[in-house]
């Protein structure tokens, strides 16, 4: 009797979520049959000096994240923080996230980070505080490090990147240890990890664009032997570089490599494992085709490979869709808030904007505005092009934040990752949003640094890569590399 209520009970179960899940579904295909309106917005362009400041700004940001390997390769590291690494005597070198080692926050306001670190190998564990007081630069940070245990080893050895901090003994403990750290050295506080997917193969054709062939040649080593060939990569298309790939290429599982293969870590690096690789990559797709990112970026591709706006394709929920049908939905979204959301099969979370998403979505009105003479598509062209320019960071890196003023320095010149309406950068301010974040940081790598990051290279890469678009179709220049003409053209005047 118990069992076949507890079976009953299961069954019902089951079919409630399958309910739920037919519902969600469903409501994404009625959604796609929208064609909403399409309108201009009003908005003055911004100029070609204001653009090029930007960019200008943006590339010592990107280029203190390139991270030379011990195989003579290189990858793009996720951000700037404090990549602080320990030797236990002459053990090898522990990264902070990896393995055992562990960083916790205690605290981040104004100009100070504090957390506690645990770093263990075997038996030898080293325990203790580690603060770090920023600066602008070129003033140097100040590091503190103040060791609580140190256990089954004679000494403890901290290096920020190759950069020696302090050696700590048993003698030491409750010492304050202080190390100041020229600010104006980036490539000191990039982090230890790195991803292939977006990011190395982003850098790869930065680089290309840059003219800089050995470090495009040292990425696209880490790219191929991580599971991508060149271009192959949904923000290819941002880049102008994905065509050799089929038009479904943004929704297979080939465009997500980085899950099957692994890349051995090193001394100064290791490969960041996406909470994207912990679910079927069915799964994953799936629930990908309710967010504009692959969307906008599966349009933005197929519209390079044929020069067509109607040209129809499909993905893992609709066939015979296209740029033309759905840019009035991506418009909408946009207009709700002056950038884009990030979308869930239950609904778009309108409270905070996208950096990548929104910078996407200026791509494509780019290319439909400027390179297919589309005028209402030109209106949100310049308006994006306006938004991004104003959620870089500028000198001297004080931000207003969700979580109060911050003074980070090493920032200035990347793009916000999150802001919410008014320009505060952050995430959702929903409770529910943040339990979802919560749980999804569950699913991932243990966090190597807890500071707040207000931006990275995935958003950087993708914002510097649209404003160069933006500026080559809008005013001819900066047309190089994979924006040359005739491959782009800029507007008719």
């Amino acid at each position: 009797m118990l069992r076949r209520a507890l079976s009953a009970g299961v069954l019902g179960t089951a079919g409630l979520v399958w309910i739920v899940l037919v519902t969600i579904a469903l409501g994404g295909v009625w959604s796609s049959f929208e064609r909403p309106a399409r309108r201009t917005i009003a908005t003055p362009a911004p100029s070609l000096a204001a653009l090029d400041r930007a960019i200008a700004l943006a590339e010592p940001f990107i280029d203190g994240l390139y991270a030379p390997r011990a195989d003579g390769t290189a990858a793009m590291a996720e951000y700037y923080g404090l990549p602080v690494r320990v030797r236990l005597d002459n053990g090898p070198w522990l990264l902070p996230g990896a393995g055992e080692n562990r960083v916790v926050r205690v605290s981040s306001v104004r100009d100070r980070d504090v957390s506690d670190v645990t770093f263990r190998a075997g038996d030898a564990v080293l325990r203790g505080r580690l603060t770090v007081d920023w600066a602008p630069a070129p003033a140097p940070a100040r590091i503190t490090f103040v060791p609580r245990a140190l256990d089954g080893a004679r000494r403890a050895t901290l290096a920020l990147q190759e950069r020696p901090l302090a050696t700590v003994t048993p003698g030491d403990v409750g010492r304050r240890l202080v190390a100041l750290v020229p600010g104006d050295r980036r490539g000191l506080y990039r982090s230890f990890r790195f991803t292939v997917r977006h990011a190395t193969n982003d850098a790869e054709q930065y680089a290309l664009l840059r003219g800089d062939r050995d470090r495009a040649a040292r990425l696209g080593s880490t790219a191929r032997a991580g599971g991508f060939p060149a271009g192959r990569d949904i923000y290819a298309a941002l880049w102008n570089a994905s065509g050799a790939w089929g038009d479904d290429m943004p929704v297979s599982a080939a465009a997500y490599a980085d899950c099957d293969h692994r890349l051995a870590p090193d001394d100064r690096s290791y490969l960041y494992r996406s909470k994207t690789c912990s679910l079927p990559s069915r799964a994953y797709l799936w629930l990908s085709t309710f967010d504009p990112l692959v969307g906008m970026l599966h349009g933005l591709h197929v519209l390079q490979r044929h020069h067509d706006p109607g040209r129809r394709y499909g993905d893992l929920d609709r066939q015979g869709i296209s740029v033309a049908d759905e840019i009035g939905r991506w418009e909408r979204l946009f207009r709700a808030q002056d950038g884009m959301p990030r979308c869930s099969p239950a609904a778009c979370d309108l409270t905070w904007s996208s950096g990548v998403r929104t910078a996407v979505f200026g791509a494509l009105e780019t290319e439909l505005g400027y390179g297919h003479d589309d005028r209402i598509s030109r209106t949100y062209a310049d308006r994006t092009a306006a938004v991004i320019l104003a959620t870089q960071i500028r000198p001297p890196g004080v931000m207003d934040t969700a979580y109060g003023t911050l003074q980070r320095p090493l920032q200035v010149g990347g793009f916000a990752i999150a802001w919410r309406p008014g320009g505060r950068l952050g995430f959702s301010p929903k409770l529910l949003a943040r339990s979802v974040d919560r749980a999804a940081d569950a699913l991932s790598m243990p966090k190597e640094y807890t500071g707040f990051v207000a931006s990275n290279a995935e958003s950087a890469l993708a914002a510097y890569a649209f404003l160069v678009r933006y500026r080559c179709r809008k005013y001819a220049v900066g047309c190089r590399g994979q924006f040359a003409m005739p491959r782009m053209r800029a507007a008719r005047r």
